[in-house]
């Protein structure tokens, strides 16, 4: 709404391209995440890094995860994350380089980014949670909420949805 108008005032040319490929604006949280489940479903061709472990769940280098651990595809968990005892990942997870996930904690649908520490008992569906976060325990991000980068969500804190 800004780009466009502003190249014409500028007197810029603007080309179209036709394609069949995939495309998709991800300018809004609901796209965002919709375009990493397109991707973690196959809909989308990507070079998903890691290993593929099991039936569309993907692990990077030096990933650790609890033996008691419940993770179930479509997922990625990145390079150096950890998995505590308990926790349960599933349906559509994206879990960025560096991230902690406490006991007990449940993520279903959502993207995590880089060096977030999310606590124990934790519950976050469909949200995406930035980089450099702390999300203290009993926790729950719910509904499409966003959080921003480097945010720390004290003890309990409760955002959207019914918990």
């Amino acid at each position: 709404r800004q780009l466009y108008p502003m190249l014409l005032e500028k007197g810029e040319k603007i080309y179209g391209y036709k394609t069949d490929a995939y495309w998709m604006d991800i300018g809004n949280p609901e796209k965002y995440l919709q375009a990493h489940h397109d991707i973690l479903s196959g809909y989308v061709m990507a070079n998903i890094p890691g290993n593929k472990i099991s039936n569309n769940v993907w692990v990077e280098e030096g990933a650790n995860i609890s033996s008691s651990a419940k993770v179930r595809g479509p997922a990625l968990l990145g390079a150096h994350c950890q998995i505590a005892e308990e926790a349960s990942i599933e349906d559509f997870v994206v879990i960025g380089n560096g991230v902690s996930v406490g006991k007990g904690s449940r993520l279903k649908g959502c993207v995590i980014l880089d060096k977030t520490i999310i606590g124990e008992n934790v519950k976050v569906e469909n949200a995406i949670i930035g980089s450099h976060c702390t999300i203290e325990d009993n926790s729950s991000i719910m509904s499409g909420a966003t959080i921003a980068d480097g945010s720390i969500l004290k003890l309990g804190t409760r955002i959207g949805g019914k918990t």
